[in-house]
């Protein structure tokens, strides 16, 4: 039995001989890796959103399911300093994998599955579980237009999230700018922006403050 952790490569070539696999592949069942903003969540050696691991399938295309045996959901500890925050890597994103793992491809529904995955965070919240509220921060970056200027964009995980911004370095509340979708032109005199998701007019998510330069260094 092979582990297919590098990829996917390995249980193509492990089903193409007749053995069989484990899919573990790093770039959809590693919860060690970050989930949210790497200024906030640091110290991992990849990144990992909870929506990228709803997109997991593990069944290779052109695979032989018979020798898909499941799949497995992988927390190292080389980053990782206590029992609390191996709980803060594992949920909510097993959830996610458990889904995925479960469910036909077919069958699947991200933003579907949010509601029913919101519903388990009071049964954490009772049992004390310190779960990552990731999925409420939306992802920046910084994107270079054809003639040569800089813009920040956002991307939510999830539908139905007011996200705010400024560029002064004060709170974003619901009088600041609201994100339209659309590239973000950078005001002169300004090094970084400070952003949160509201729902329902109520701030959900976590500030996140980000300079423009570590905006360009990701990219």
């Amino acid at each position: 039995t092979v582990m297919s952790w590098r990829g996917m490569e390995g249980a193509i070539a492990a089903a193409k001989a007749g053995h069989h696999s484990v899919m573990t592949p790093t770039q959809f069942c590693y919860l060690d890796y970050l989930q949210g903003e790497k200024n906030i969540e640091r110290n991992s050696f990849g990144y990992l959103r909870a929506k990228r691991v709803y997109e997991f399938e593990p069944v290779p295309e052109g695979v032989d399911a018979s020798y898909i045996l499941g799949g497995q959901g992988n927390v190292w500890g080389e980053f990782i300093p206590n029992y609390r925050r191996v709980e803060y890597m594992t949920w909510p994103r097993a959830l996610i994998l458990a889904e995925v793992l479960w469910s036909p491809q077919g069958k699947r529904n991200w933003d579907e599955f949010v509601s029913r995955m919101e519903d388990h965070f009071p049964r954490f919240d009772q049992a004390e579980v310190n779960y990552a509220t990731s999925i409420y921060d939306p992802e920046i970056a910084m994107v270079k237009t054809e003639k040569g200027e800089f813009r920040i964009t956002f991307t939510p995980e999830i539908k139905g999230l007011d996200i705010y911004y400024t560029f002064d370095c004060t709170f974003p509340d619901k009088f600041s700018a609201k994100y339209n979708g659309k590239p973000i032109q950078t005001p002169r005199g300004s090094s970084e922006i400070w952003a949160i998701s509201y729902r329902n007019g109520k701030p959900i998510g976590r500030l996140l403050v980000i300079t423009f330069d570590e905006l360009k260094a990701r990219m």
